[in-house]
């Protein structure tokens, strides 16, 4: 991966779940801040994509990351939800996600 591709200021956002005093789920979010490149899926990557999942739009590198599927990327307004997080090698791990609109 070349580094100079990771010029995407990308921000991490990991959930907390909290009950409020009716006991209703209330979440919060952290955020980090992060480089990474953000791809649209097209072509073979982007058939591969969809038979994993049908809503898969796009691909995030980030150097070492603890990504999980559980939190979200988000790139100025736009937000991403995360499928699957793996490393792909020299450090660097790949996030494949969805556009929630």
């Amino acid at each position: 991966m070349n580094p100079g591709l990771m010029d995407r200021r990308l921000t991490i956002m990991r959930g907390t779940f909290t009950s409020d005093s009716s006991g209703d789920a209330v979440a919060s979010w952290s955020e980090t801040t992060r480089w990474g490149s953000l791809q649209t899926l097209s072509g073979k990557e982007l058939y591969e994509a969809k038979n994993i999942s049908p809503e898969l739009t796009h691909k995030i590198i980030m150097r070492e990351t603890d990504v999980t599927p559980r939190d979200r990327i988000k790139y100025g307004s736009r937000e991403f939800r995360v499928y699957s997080v793996s490393e792909i090698g020299n450090g660097y791990t790949q996030i494949l996600a969805m556009e929630v609109f």
